[in-house]
């Protein structure tokens, strides 16, 4: 899946030779990775790749998928998300009532998942109508959260210089090591609000300097990740603040010290414990990839050839994991134009 991923992604950057405006950076962005997550995962047979409409019907279904969650007249407290459901639904019934799905550039996890379903006599309409699901989480966090973390790397000029230093010593990308990814992290810390659930499997008390908790066994708890990450007491009191050397926290021997520690527990934007998001590895490759193509071999700037500013950060409703860019933020437009001396490169990952 990274890939296909990726080459829909090199072929994006090979093909801008000129300064590129687009009006919405947000959008571009997130338009681009939708199509090259799709495309892995469908194969050439993506029904996005004939109708460009079903990109935007993907995110309207996102923009209101929790209120269709609730089943109370949906077609009326959501209509704009419940239209965009079943168009996208439609084309997904159409693909595997075809056989789509067996085709050889298809991702092994859509041939496994429609063979479980055919297994136990599911027919391809309900196929289809389960596997928009998949679409759904394979995109709806990682792509605003690649917006996000261009917009704080180009913000300031520290940032883009300590990253290009960095990408220029590794030719071939490998396995980074511990502060490495620091801005990555970083940013997921201050966008990522996920609302986690556990069980209780054993009565137990927990106190803090005010009170004390008694949580039965049996309970469900839910854990909003949004607390810890902006906590002053684990972060300090720039917790607000981009730092994108934040996790790069170090003892001379190389060893996590004991504040490091302390904000890794405090760490969990993908869950935590056993359970961690499934498709954590491919959508972090997909959004290094990008980015790390966009700081090293591009210059990002606002329309009027100056620094972007990082836009607002809304608050998440209570089912949304990532921030996504409103108002200013939306509509915020940029100037992208190859590097000097990178004019002529041709983009390739290797995976």
């Amino acid at each position: 899946m990274n890939t296909f991923a990726l080459k829909d992604v090199a072929l994006t950057f090979n093909e801008m030779k000129d300064a590129f405006e687009p009006d919405s950076l947000y959008l571009w962005i997130r338009d681009v990775l939708t199509m090259a997550t799709c495309n892995s995962l469908l194969g050439s047979h993506n029904p996005m790749k004939s109708d460009k409409s079903l990109v935007e019907a993907l995110w309207d279904f996102d923009a209101g998928v929790f209120l269709l969650v609730l089943n109370i007249m949906p077609s009326i407290v959501a209509p704009k998300t419940y239209k965009a459901r079943e168009t996208l639904q439609a084309a997904l019934r159409r693909y595997y009532g075809t056989n789509h799905d067996l085709e050889p550039d298809v991702a092994e996890l859509i041939k496994v998942r429609a063979a479980y379903y055919k297994k136990y006599d599911l027919g391809t309409d309900d196929t289809g109508n389960f596997e928009l699901a998949l679409l759904n989480v394979s995109t709806a966090n990682a792509i605003p959260t690649v917006l996000w973390l261009v917009a704080f790397i180009v913000s300031e000029p520290a940032p883009i210089a300590s990253i290009r230093e960095e990408l220029q010593a590794v030719i071939i990308i490998s396995e980074p090591k511990n502060g490495k990814l620091s801005s990555y992290r970083e940013v997921i810390r201050l966008i990522n609000s996920q609302l986690g659930t556990r069980r209780v499997m054993a009565d137990t008390i927990i106190s803090d300097e005010k009170s004390t908790y008694l949580l039965r066994k049996g309970w469900d708890i839910q854990i909003p990740a949004g607390v810890p990450h902006r906590s002053t007491e684990v972060w300090g009191p720039n917790a607000a603040s981009f730092d994108a050397r934040r996790f790069m926290k170090l003892d001379t021997k190389g060893a996590m010290s004991e504040k490091a520690k302390e904000e890794k527990q405090a760490y969990i934007p993908l869950g935590g414990g056993k359970n961690l998001c499934p498709g954590r590895n491919f959508a972090f490759a997909e959004m290094l990839g990008f980015i790390a193509t966009l700081i090293e071999g591009f210059d990002v700037k606002a329309k009027d050839g100056g620094l972007i500013t990082v836009p607002y950060v809304p608050r998440t409703p209570h089912a949304v994991t990532v921030s996504k860019p409103v108002g200013k933020g939306l509509e915020m437009g940029a100037k992208i134009t190859r590097r000097a001396g990178w004019e002529d490169v041709v983009w390739q990952y290797i995976t």
